[in-house]
């Protein structure tokens, strides 16, 4: 069920390949109808192997927001982290925090700059959470970038972050997450 800001008739989605290789992953644009060319968003999901909604449980808040802003003549583009379509991705010990996103966001700011529905020079990056952390790295690696949406970016170093986070989640999904998750976070 759409959002009551959002009115699916007002646009159009369809998907689309972001980065290239082994490691391309999929999106959906949110595409304004009988607009002239207008702003563009790139959305990046938090920290985590999520999907291009960023769904938690029933929450798709990126989804979400996709559809208002495009029910309101904003071109979105949001894509699945390679963290959540290729799990091995996710495995590997070694992976960064901008190798994990800023590869593929600066490939979906070049596919919103070329498409007829965005003015190239008004193509922003929006982050949630940890997307939000990383989002001044993709300006540095996409110069066009026409500014930043930080949404709760992290204002605390990520080894305490995720101590609050994880232990949040034990008071909330207590059967999902036991105290000794919350001793190895503490570490």
């Amino acid at each position: 069920m759409p959002p009551p800001y959002a009115e699916p008739s007002r646009f159009s989605e369809h998907e689309v390949a972001v980065g290239t290789g082994p490691l391309a992953v999929s999106g959906t644009m949110s595409v304004p109808r009988g607009q002239a060319p207008g702003p563009g968003v790139v959305l990046l999901a938090g920290g985590g192997p999520f999907d291009r909604d960023e769904t938690s449980g029933p929450n798709k808040p990126l989804k979400d927001l996709a559809w208002g802003l495009a029910s309101r003549g904003t071109t979105v583009l949001r894509f699945d982290k390679a963290t959540y379509a290729h799990r091995d991705v996710a495995a590997a010990s070694d992976l960064t925090m901008t190798q994990e996103y800023v590869p593929h966001a600066v490939d979906a700011v070049g596919l919103l700059r070329s498409h007829r529905s965005v003015d190239p020079e008004r193509v922003f990056v929006l982050g949630h959470s940890m997307g939000g952390k990383v989002a001044p790295a993709v300006a540095v690696a996409a110069p066009t970038v026409a500014g930043l949406v930080i949404m709760a970016g992290d204002t605390q170093p990520m080894h305490h972050a995720a101590v609050r986070v994880v232990s949040y989640l034990a008071t909330v999904l207590p059967d999902q997450v036991p105290p000794a998750v919350i001793e190895t976070f503490q570490r």
